[in-house]
């Protein structure tokens, strides 16, 4: 499905894609076109793109086209999620017990340079850091 949402093919086109999305959450998929777990996250954002589309933009980034990118996020595995807010690298806690006992069990905390951006239902893994790194390691 990585043909239904846009593509950022250079470094420059992912600068210019951080910063021009403005009061949007940028959210950067980084991975291969042909990889089947890029795929499956493919499908799930392109089938949530619409919905989310006064909220976030997204865009397919490939880490064999942006080493740049790849090396500066310390991208090791594919599928990772990077998010953007107003230009700013956004850490995303994906509600680890250890890390954020203050939510209600199950939420997810989004925050933006202290400000909360919003919970919602944490996935069945759980992931704390700048990215969200899936299944495996290229």
């Amino acid at each position: 499905m990585s043909f239904l949402l846009p593509k950022l093919t250079s470094k420059k086109e992912v600068d210019q894609a951080i910063k021009s999305t403005a009061e949007k959450v940028l959210v950067l998929r980084f991975g291969r076109d042909e990889d089947p777990v890029c795929l499956q996250l493919d499908d799930i954002l392109s089938k949530t793109s619409s919905d989310l589309s006064k909220m976030a933009a997204i865009y397919l980034v490939d880490v064999d086209q942006t080493p740049v990118y790849t090396h500066y996020f310390d991208i090791s595995y594919i599928p990772s999620t990077v998010f953007f807010f107003n230009g700013q690298h956004m850490k995303v806690d994906y509600g680890c017990v250890a890390l954020s006992s203050h939510l209600a069990p199950g939420h997810v905390d989004f925050t933006h340079n202290g400000l909360q951006l919003g919970t919602q239902a944490k996935p069945a893994r759980c992931w704390t850091g700048l990215y969200f790194n899936m299944e495996h390691k290229f």
